[in-house]
């Protein structure tokens, strides 16, 4: 019996270690772009920074100049982005609605439900974006748990400072 107990004792301290020096690689490498890290603080600041570093992962930067379409109203995107510098605005059927800037996303809606887009996002200023594919970001949220649920609160905060940002215009 005391054999027995030492054999499942080495083989929790094995499990224990082996589980250490995964969440210890995987945090060592967490480096952040001061761009990066003001991005986390206001959009993203309820996500852990390890789930954080595997979106960023997907994501690619873009430049965009003035007058640049980010979205057509009434077609599918294969593209979420979020607005890290710049501002652009909403328009539905030509009529400007609102606008979006630092820290805010454009085609989150499409996104989540799947519909067509709703208005055509253009630029009104030099602007930076952070970009991810459909795809890839479904595919991430579906694999890892902790994304998806930040994700979903990342997008519910989004939408509810942009109903209350439209209200006030």
């Amino acid at each position: 019996p005391e054999w027995a107990e030492i054999v499942w004792c080495g083989f929790y301290i094995i499990v224990n270690v082996w589980q250490f020096t995964m969440l210890y690689l995987e945090r060592r490498n967490l480096k952040f772009t001061d761009e990066e890290l003001v991005l986390h603080a206001k959009v993203f600041k309820n996500m852990p920074k390890t789930a954080y570093r595997k979106l960023l992962d997907i994501a690619g930067y873009e430049d965009l100049p003035i007058d640049f379409v980010i979205i057509h109203q009434n077609t599918t995107v294969d593209k979420l982005a979020l607005i890290s510098d710049g501002l652009a605005k909403i328009e539905v059927d030509g009529t400007i609605v609102s606008y979006v800037r630092n820290g805010q996303f454009v085609g989150e809606m499409s996104f989540l439900s799947g519909n067509l887009t709703t208005a055509t996002v253009t630029t009104i200023d030099e602007t930076r974006c952070l970009l991810w594919d459909k795809e890839q970001l479904r595919v991430l949220m579906k694999k890892n748990i902790e994304v998806e649920a930040s994700m979903q609160m990342v997008f519910s905060s989004d939408l509810l400072s942009k109903m209350m940002g439209s209200k006030g215009a």
